[in-house]
């Protein structure tokens, strides 16, 4: 709780005291889930101190539960048939909650091997409450993987940013036009993936809904037939 409050008083100084309720409200919440689950999937993990360098990398900070929870209930995933991909999934949470959903397969990609060896060992104590059990981690830069031909959704978050989320979109794109599909890609803090997908006329925007956390999930639809 001490951690909890410490990292409050921190976000205030930056943002304003009304920022501490909600704040408190959603790592708790978080240390619930995780708890609930059997996992461990918060914290705050500067990259660089992973061994992960360059001007376009960030830190992994997990999605919370409560706003990813309640912007899914907007979508309709198709039993066995939709496929979920996670653009930096870190330990995994993401990946754990569209488990949750009856996704025929999740493949979570993270550039960090030892993030990614964190995220194993909490698939593998989650996977008893999962309703989705095929899932695939892998360790790679999501500059260089290839989309697979099935993905249906993809999700990412803010700190995904400059040629390598130019170079992921462009990995989109090419799986479009291999096997043309729906997709839907749901991008939280989205400010850097709004500033590209503006580039790209295939991305069309659907909309954006506001979270807890203080940040905007934004809903764009891709569609092949559209350079």
């Amino acid at each position: 709780m001490l951690r909890i409050l410490t990292r409050a008083v921190r976000r205030a100084l930056a943002e304003g005291a009304s920022v501490i309720p909600r704040y408190i409200v959603i790592c708790i919440s978080d240390k619930w889930n995780d708890w609930c689950l059997g996992v461990s999937t918060s914290g705050i993990v500067d990259l660089s101190a992973q061994g992960v360098h360059g001007p376009f990398r960030g830190r992994y900070a997990a999605t919370d539960y409560r706003s990813f929870r309640r912007i899914m209930r907007h979508f309709h995933i198709r039993r066995g048939k939709d496929v979920f991909l996670d653009y930096g999934s870190g330990k995994g949470r993401v990946v754990l909650m569209a488990a949750e959903y009856p996704f025929r397969r999740i493949i979570g990609i993270e550039i960090a091997p030892s993030l990614t060896s964190i995220a194993r060992e909490n698939i593998r104590c989650a996977l008893p409450h999962l309703v989705c059990k095929d899932i695939e981690l892998v360790t790679a830069d999501a500059a260089l993987f290839p989309v697979p031909s099935d993905v249906t959704f993809i999700y990412g978050y803010g700190t995904f940013r400059g040629q390598a989320l130019e170079q992921a979109l462009n990995n989109i794109w090419q799986s479009l036009l291999a096997s043309p599909r729906p997709l839907t890609i749901l991008w939280k803090n989205a400010t850097f993936f709004e500033a590209e997908a503006s580039r790209h006329k295939w991305l069309a925007k659907q909309g954006e809904r506001p979270c807890p956390a203080g940040h905007t999930y934004v809903i764009y639809t891709a569609t092949a037939g559209r350079p």
